[in-house]
């Protein structure tokens, strides 16, 4: 039986897109997979087939230790959709490798590494 959401995830899928800038739609302007120290991180979720009552989890790390996280429920069952999400910093973002991990009901659905140098 699903756990949290009412349907089935396994045709559930999330692309992940990190870009400098997000349009009104959240679609990704420049994208990239670098950033530098003063740049806020954004991120363009392309959702789909994901079943109404689902669980959408967002995680941000640097190297192994979680800077933030944060999500919302699916109020429909969603075909396709496109969400942002961004992460910002009042001091300089250290350099090194940094992930964004998207979750379905806890179960991990996509990850996108990038860098801030």
């Amino acid at each position: 039986a699903p756990t949290g959401g009412e349907g089935d995830l396994r045709a559930a899928t999330v692309k992940i897109t990190m870009a400098k800038r997000l349009n009104d739609r959240y679609e990704p302007i420049d994208p990239t997979t670098s950033y530098a120290p003063t740049e806020p991180f954004r991120a363009s979720l392309v959702l789909r087939d994901v079943p109404r009552g689902t669980r959408i989890d967002v995680r941000w790390y640097f190297g192994s230790v979680l800077l933030r996280e944060g999500g919302t429920t699916a109020r429909d069952d969603i075909s396709q959709a496109t969400l942002g999400t961004a992460l910002s910093n009042e001091e300089p973002w250290d350099r090194g490798q940094y992930r964004l991990e998207v979750f379905f009901d806890r179960e991990l659905k996509g990850t996108a590494e990038f860098a801030v140098r």
